[in-house]
């Protein structure tokens, strides 16, 4: 089932706590798919151990063991499935699998796009101030806001932009600032 699934891939199959621990150090995998009950652990120890070493890495739990109740528990400790072992349910494991690596590499994309945003933010010239549109708080200011300003990122995130404007005094540059903000942030508020 899986290798109709994922052509092409390579299998390892861990049967001591050293062969995981050895496949843990290599972090050479993509997925993990275990069982609830095996002969040298239990998969909610698998899943802890994986999760821990590569917290991204999706883990299926295909197994004829369990009950709800247990399949919670490891859903909310990172389990990315839950298949019944039986020949009814296992055509799912493949598709499982596939969903599974597909959410891990949209999780992936996903960090990659906000450290980009985050670097972004954090180390551009211009000046950038976070807005909550329905009031003005300031929910964020970036270092070069700070230093237009003059103020720290704590003392920007407790005012608005009104606060701004009040501050810099009829005609500066920073009553003008928060003018344009405020517009900005007017223009882009959603009914």
């Amino acid at each position: 089932s899986l290798r109709e699934a994922l052509p092409g891939m390579n299998v390892r199959h861990i049967f001591t706590p050293e062969a995981l621990e050895d496949a843990l150090k290599r972090r050479d995998y993509d997925l993990v798919v275990t069982d609830y009950h095996l002969r040298w652990t239990d998969g909610k120890e698998v899943l802890r151990r994986v999760k821990e070493s590569s917290p991204d890495c999706p883990v299926i739990l295909y197994t004829g063991t369990g009950s709800e109740e247990t399949a919670v528990e490891v859903m909310k400790a990172g389990l990315d499935d839950y298949v019944l072992k039986s020949s009814k349910h296992q055509v799912r494991l493949g598709a499982a699998a596939q969903a599974a690596l597909e959410r891990a590499q949209q999780r992936r994309m996903l960090r990659e796009a906000e450290l980009r945003y985050q670097s972004l933010f954090e180390n551009s010239l211009a000046s950038f101030l976070v807005l909550d549109p329905r009031d003005g708080r300031i929910v964020d200011a970036n270092p070069a806001a700070c230093a237009f300003y003059g103020m720290s990122r704590g003392s920007l995130t407790q005012m608005k932009t009104a606060d701004l404007e009040a501050e810099a005094g009829p005609g500066s540059s920073r009553q003008v600032a928060a003018g344009l903000e405020n517009h900005v942030r007017t223009r882009h508020r959603i009914a």
